[in-house]
């Protein structure tokens, strides 16, 4: 997590790297979430403007717990 912290603007905010980091920003997970957060926080943004932090959010949820579900069934076996 700590890499995709930094990355992703949770230590350093995004408007203070350079041109090339926040393009590579947009790998980040945690990127997004402070998106969607700041987003309907403080800049007022509608429920339209933040449909793409959402579902970048929802599938790396998604992707994440196929993940660990397919991991501990291989456990079980």
């Amino acid at each position: 997590m700590m890499p995709l912290a930094m990355l992703g603007g949770g230590m350093i905010p995004l408007f203070v790297m350079p041109a090339w980091l926040q393009t590579a920003s947009n790998f980040s997970p945690v990127k997004w979430g402070i998106y969607a957060l700041e987003g309907a926080i403080w800049r007022g943004l509608g429920p339209g403007e933040l449909l793409t932090a959402w579902g970048i959010l929802l599938a790396v949820g998604v992707v994440g717990f196929a993940l660990g579900v397919k991991s501990l069934s291989r456990q079980d076996a």
